[in-house]
């Protein structure tokens, strides 16, 4: 069974609506490289350092030079509701602020290019099949698309602690703080289950899991981690994208060989 780009198209745009659901009565702090992370309020700045309250009601903190304050007060401040407007078609932007500027490589921008194949077409990546030969392979429920559903896939705490705080760490380093890692379904596999708030929040996810695995085969080359199996959730636990994350995409998302919007519509499992 392949995949399909419609099947992937109508994913992606039920994510987006996803996550104008959840963004309602969030904070969004623009950083200068132009990433975002949604926050509960607005930061608190003492000295040189920004203190951040995550959805999860984590703390957080970062330079506050990495903020574009500018912006940050502009986009939450033109909010009538005192909610946050998200950029990009993520959130509901008020009559005062214009519209943004599209941007090719914005997923919602890709979603309505039907005729753009470059974008849209899907690699030529066949379904897994089970490798009875492997002790360690899970059975695992499939999804109507024939993926393993990671959704459904029970849970056990990977047993290497260097692994599972070197992960966490790349992570929370993207304001990502709600993260489990798990055992794959197969050897040499992590799984990893990642709380999402944001479109911006999926794409640092998928950068911050391809940052994590080729830091993970270059300290702990002996471990033998193959990949990773990426499960993102929104804050009402719905499936925000699925992935299975190679080395070799890794090192493309990680040089910027391709798009991560790209990358979303062309690797999503659904």
């Amino acid at each position: 069974m392949r995949r399909f780009s419609r099947l992937s198209l109508a994913f992606a745009a039920f994510v987006l609506a996803l996550f104008l659901a959840d963004s309602a009565l969030a904070y969004v702090v623009f950083l200068k490289d132009g990433s975002q992370i949604t926050t509960r309020e607005k930061y608190r700045i003492e000295g040189d350092q920004a203190y951040l309250t995550l959805p999860s009601g984590t703390r957080t903190v970062l330079p506050a030079s990495e903020i574009d304050i500018e912006k940050t007060e502009e986009v939450n401040s033109q909010n009538t509701l005192g909610q946050a407007t998200l950029v990009e078609g993520l959130g509901r932007t008020s009559n005062q602020l214009p519209p943004p500027t599209p941007k090719r490589d914005d997923l919602r921008t890709l979603l309505t290019l039907q005729d753009d194949r470059d974008v849209l077409a899907p690699p030529e990546r066949e379904i897994e099949e089970a490798d009875p030969r492997d002790p360690d392979t899970i059975q695992v429920p499939q999804t109507p698309a024939g993926y393993n559903d990671l959704l459904q896939m029970s849970r056990e705490t990977y047993g290497d602690q260097e692994i599972v705080d070197l992960v966490k760490e790349i992570l929370l380093n993207q304001g990502l703080d709600d993260v489990e890692v798990n055992r794959g379904t197969r050897s040499g596999r992590i799984y990893l289950r990642v709380m999402t708030t944001s479109e911006g929040a999926v794409f640092r996810a998928l950068e911050a899991t391809s940052e994590s695995l080729l830091q993970l085969r270059e300290r702990f080359p002996r471990r033998a981690i193959s990949a990773i199996e990426l499960l993102m959730l929104t804050s009402a636990s719905q499936r925000a994208g699925q992935f299975l994350i190679t080395p070799d995409d890794a090192q493309r998302l990680m040089s910027k060989t391709v798009a991560r919007e790209r990358f979303f519509l062309r690797h999503v499992q659904f």
